[in-house]
């Protein structure tokens, strides 16, 4: 009997041991390897190195193709890497590798437990993604360009207001460069042109177009006095508020036409004051 049972405890210690072996040999190998099922764009890397997984996904995405839309229309069917969206993801790999739990290696075996690796691009080379647009037909100087958000006068009263962004339909290279990477890495096969319109920079929830707002109303509040000869000389606050502009930059300015007609009324005013009169008794 205690044969027996000296058997079972030198069988399971032995087990243990094996157990124990193989945890660390898993953590000593997982070190300098991707834990399995580890992803990248829909791509496994799992158990792979940083240098082979990169190899592995960028021959992967070579072959990939996603097709270009607009207004729900097939316009063409492209291989992005023929564009110049090459994978640079080394880098990435080699921190996404030293950040991984090796530890807990064994819970990888369960596929739902796997990493999930945005895959990160170079940026994409302008001049293709150009040549792309002109494959496509695209001639951006036939298409409505966006307009920014501005300040504009009310009619009345001469208050200021935000005239909302208009966004256009011309194409921008960067843009549809970062698109077609970003399909790549969801592992989408379709990109709406859409996605690349050139938006409008400066959006009507801008803060700083209600700091200018703000701005302009201490501006026009102000009490302005022209000093001629010892004497002054009140502006009105509605010319003040008729003169003061904001150029396409969104930058204050004056309106010099307005302000020089204003001065030449003024200086005919004080001169015609000053001319000597005869007066008749």
């Amino acid at each position: 009997m205690n044969t027996k049972k000296g058997w079972l405890f030198k069988t399971s210690l032995a087990i243990v041991g094996v157990l124990v072996i193989g945890y660390f040999a898993g953590c000593y190998y997982y070190h300098d390897h991707f834990l399995a099922h580890t992803q990248i764009a829909g791509i496994n890397i799992g158990r792979m190195t940083p240098q082979k997984a990169s190899d592995h996904v960028q021959k992967d995405l070579d072959q990939k193709t996603v097709t270009l839309t607009e207004a729900g229309k097939v316009l063409k069917e492209v291989k992005p890497s023929q564009y110049g969206l090459n994978a640079e993801i080394k880098g990435s790999l080699d921190q996404a590798l030293a950040q991984q739990n090796r530890w807990k290696w064994p819970l990888s075996i369960v596929p739902s437990a796997h990493t999930q690796i945005q895959l990160q691009f170079n940026e994409a080379q302008k001049g293709k993604m150009v040549d792309l647009l002109k494959e496509l037909g695209i001639n951006n100087k036939k298409r409505p360009a966006s307009e920014n958000a501005r300040l504009v006068k009310n009619k009345k009263g001469n208050q200021l207001k935000i005239e909302p962004e208009k966004d256009g339909k011309q194409v921008s290279p960067e843009r549809l460069g970062e698109a077609l990477a970003e399909a790549l890495s969801q592992v989408k096969n379709t990109v709406a042109l859409e996605q690349a319109y050139q938006l409008a920079e400066i959006r009507q929830d801008d803060p700083s177009l209600t700091q200018k707002i703000t701005d302009y109303q201490k501006v026009i509040g102000s009490e302005v006095k022209l000093l001629v000869e010892d004497k002054e000389y009140p502006i009105k606050k509605e010319d003040i508020q008729d003169w003061v502009l904001f150029d396409n930059q969104l930058k204050m300015t004056v309106d010099k036409k307005k302000i020089s007609a204003y001065l030449k009324n003024l200086n005919q005013k004080i001169a015609g004051l000053l001319i000597p009169h005869e007066f008749q008794s």
